[in-house]
C-alpha cells in the first residue's frame, strides 16, 4: 500500500468509497480499477508525472486543464472526472492509497481478499495451493494470493491480509529470540545471578 497516516488513509476510503458507489452503478468498477491502478503505476516510474500531480507548487487550474486534456476520451469520463474532483480537492497527493482504498472495497464487495506473501525463495505451485486453501479457510472468502521474494527474508515468510500482519520469517525470530536472551541475562545480572570471575 502507498505510505501514509491513518489519517490519510481515511480520507483517501471517503473518495474511494464515493468513486465506487458511482462506479458499481454504472457497472464500471473493474474497469476504473483497472486505470486508477495503470494511473498509479506510471506515477511509480515517472517521477515528473507524479510531481506535476501531487506538487502543491502546481496551480489546481492548470493542473485541471492539463487532466483535461490528456486524458478525457483516453480514460473513462468517471475516471477523468474523479480525478478533476480530487484535484480541485487538493487531494492528489494521496492518488495512490485512494487507489488501494478502492482496490480493497472493490475486493470486499465481491468477497475477495488479496493475501500478500513474502518469502526467502519463489512459491512452489503447491506451496502456493497451498497458501490459498489456508488463506481462504482463515478468512472465508476467495483469496488472491500475491507472492513476493524477499532477500531479507533468511527463511519462512511473511504474510499481509489486509492490515493483518504474520510474520513467521526466521529473521523475525531469531531477533525475537535475542531481545529475549538479552532481556534475560539483564535481569540475571541485575539481580546478581551472573558474577565475573
Amino acid at each position: 500500500m502507498a505510505a501514509g497516516s491513518d489519517k490519510d488513509f481515511a480520507i483517501a476510503k471517503v473518495y474511494a468509497g464515493a468513486m465506487l458507489q458511482l462506479a458499481e452503478a454504472r457497472k464500471e468498477s473493474d474497469r476504473l480499477l483497472e486505470e486508477l491502478a495503470g494511473l498509479s503505476d506510471h506515477m511509480e516510474k515517472d517521477r515528473d508525472f507524479e510531481a506535476f500531480l501531487t506538487s502543491p507548487m502546481v496551480d489546481t487550474k492548470k493542473r485541471e486543464k492539463s487532466l483535461e486534456k490528456v486524458f478525457r476520451g483516453k480514460l473513462s469520463d468517471l475516471c477523468v472526472d474523479s480525478l478533476q474532483i480530487i484535484n480541485r480537492k487538493e487531494r492528489l497527493a494521496l492518488f495512490g492509497q485512494i487507489v488501494e482504498a478502492f482496490r480493497l472495497a472493490l475486493e470486499d464487495i465481491r468477497g475477495i481478499v488479496e493475501v500478500q506473501v513474502r518469502t526467502a525463495h519463489e512459491l512452489s505451485a503447491e506451496l502456493k495451493s497451498q497458501g490459498e486453501r489456508f488463506a481462504a479457510k482463515l478468512t472465508g472468502k476467495k483469496v488472491v494470493l500475491v507472492p513476493r521474494v524477499d532477500d531479507s527474508l533468511i527463511g519462512g515468510l511473511v504474510v499481509q491480509v489486509g492490515d493483518k500482519k504474520y510474520d513467521m520469517s526466521v529473521a523475525t525470530q531469531l531477533r525475537v529470540l535475542g531481545e529475549a536472551l538479552h532481556e534475560r541475562s539483564s535481569r540475571e545480572i541485575h539481580r546478581g545471578a551472573i558474577y565475573v570471575q
